[in-house]
């Protein structure tokens, strides 16, 4: 609801924000599968999650600083 009511920058900034916050939760997770699943397919696919969600908090970690001089220290 609180994303819905904004625009703009404001939701920009809370939309990456949450998304951060979000990918890391689900990295923690496919951490865990990765140590604990049996099937190789599902391994993989955890794998490719680590990978990917990483690749997504690195690219809004660079757009929250180059665009609103939000910069992880």
């Amino acid at each position: 609801e609180k994303l819905a009511a904004t625009s703009g920058e404001e939701f920009e900034i809370m939309f990456m924000e949450m998304m951060i916050k979000h990918h890391a939760k689900a990295i923690k997770q496919a951490t865990q599968c990765t140590e604990r699943a049996y099937h190789d397919a599902l391994v993989d696919m955890c794998e490719n999650i680590i990978v990917t969600q990483q690749a997504e908090i690195e690219q809004m970690q660079t757009w929250l600083c180059d665009w609103y001089g939000i910069c992880k220290e």
